[in-house]
Formats: structure tokens, C-alpha cells, sequence
């Protein structure tokens, strides 16, 4: 932060489940894993933090409202989309840069990463939730095109990153594993010589498989 380090340890790499609970459960022990995705942001850690806690709060209890004409839907069909979770997202984090912005606008930088296998869709999906500074208090999602050797960069430092990424790629056969390990090469070399600047201190992994999102 501008006024000092706040927290030596603060993962920037999340899952978070999203369950529901039928309505005899009231012990809540048996939830209905809902769908499971995978959650990111740079820039500010009281932002993203608080995001990321909010849906966590939000997505883990979920529950059904009764109305007396709703439609008899499959449980598969009350799902929701992962685009209407970056959408929550982007909400979120309107209310928190908005809140924060008025005391501290220097401080209330930040961009977010959804991403996971939306069951809607039948697709792998990653949308970007950001700003810009031409209207920095306002957030748009971005359906970012998810495809082999494509790159999600969040942060400062997008343009270094990306062509240190790619120098490492050229050493390699594209489409070998070390052609596809040439990101986390490129982080963990930065984070080996003690010299992270903005980026974190730490390397975290974070993996979306069809059913499941693992770190």
C-alpha cells in the first residue's frame, strides 16, 4: 500500500464454491456443489480482498426463491451462468473502489479474473472485470477468448510480462510443455531474483478442470 506493507501474506489466487442447501437441511450439512470457479485480481489488496470474501459469503449459501408460478426447472437449469458471477463481481467491486476511492483514489486500483468451466455454456470461460482511467469508477466484463497459448494478464506490468513470456516460448517448440510452462518460468524467474517489484511475492498455480477448480 502507499503508506506501507499491510499484510506479508495475501494469496491473489482463489476457488471459490458456490453451494446450495435444500430447504430440510437446516443443519446445513449436506450442500449442493452449485458450480466451482476460480477467482483473481491485482492491484489492490483491499479490494480484491474484500471481492473475494463477498462472494465466497454470497455463492456458499444459496438458496432458491419460492415463488407460486415459478417453472418446475431441472437443477441443472437453475444454475447460473459463470457471466453472471463476473457480473456480481463487478458490482462488488464497484461498491468497494467507489467506498474507497473517496478517501484514497490512489489506492483503489484494481482488476479481477473469473474463470472456470461454465455448465451453462458447456464451455471453459475467463472474463476480466476492470476499469479504466478515463472513467475509473466505473467496471465493464470482458468475455475473454480462451484458447491455446493465450494469456490473462492482470496488473502494471501486462506489457512486460507478456514479452518476457514470449521470448522464453521461442526457445521452445510450440505446443511442447515447456512451450505451455513458459508463464510460470517467466513468474518464477522474477520472484528467484528477489526483485518482484509490483508483481507478488510468491508463485500460486491455479488449475480449472471440467468439474472442478483446483490450487
Amino acid at each position: 500500500g502507499p503508506h506501507g506493507v499491510l499484510t506479508e501474506n495475501c494469496p491473489k489466487l482463489s476457488v471459490i464454491h458456490a453451494n446450495s442447501f435444500d430447504a430440510r437441511d437446516f443443519p446445513r450439512r449436506h450442500p449442493k456443489r452449485v458450480l466451482s470457479f476460480g477467482f483473481g485480481f491485482a492491484g489492490s489488496t483491499l479490494v480484491g480482498a474484500n471481492v473475494r470474501e463477498m462472494l465466497v459469503a454470497l455463492l456458499g449459501d444459496l438458496n432458491e426463491v419460492q415463488y407460486y408460478d415459478a417453472p418446475d426447472l431441472e437443477f441443472e437449469a437453475k444454475i447460473p451462468a459463470l457471466a453472471e458471477v463476473a457480473e456480481l463481481t463487478r458490482r462488488l467491486a464497484e461498491r468497494y473502489i467507489n467506498d474507497i476511492g473517496v478517501n484514497y483514489p490512489n489506492s483503489a486500483k484494481s482488476e479481477m479474473v473469473v474463470f472456470g468451466f461454465c455448465r451453462k455454456s458447456g464451455s471453459f470461460k475467463v472474463f476480466k472485470v476492470s476499469n479504466s482511467r478515463d472513467a475509473p469508477a466505473l467496471l465493464r466484463v470482458e468475455d475473454v477468448p480462451v484458447s491455446e497459448g493465450q494469456m490473462v494478464i492482470l496488473g502494471d506490468r501486462k506489457a512486460v510480462i507478456e514479452e518476457l513470456v514470449q521470448s522464453k516460448r521461442n526457445q521452445f517448440e510450440v505446443g511442447t510443455t515447456n512451450w505451455r510452462r513458459a508463464p510460470i518460468m517467466v513468474l518464477s524467474n522474477i520472484l528467484r531474483e528477489n526483485q518482484p517489484g509490483s508483481i507478488g511475492g510468491y508463485l500460486q498455480l491455479c488449475a480449472a478442470i471440467r468439474d472442478d477448480v483446483r490450487d
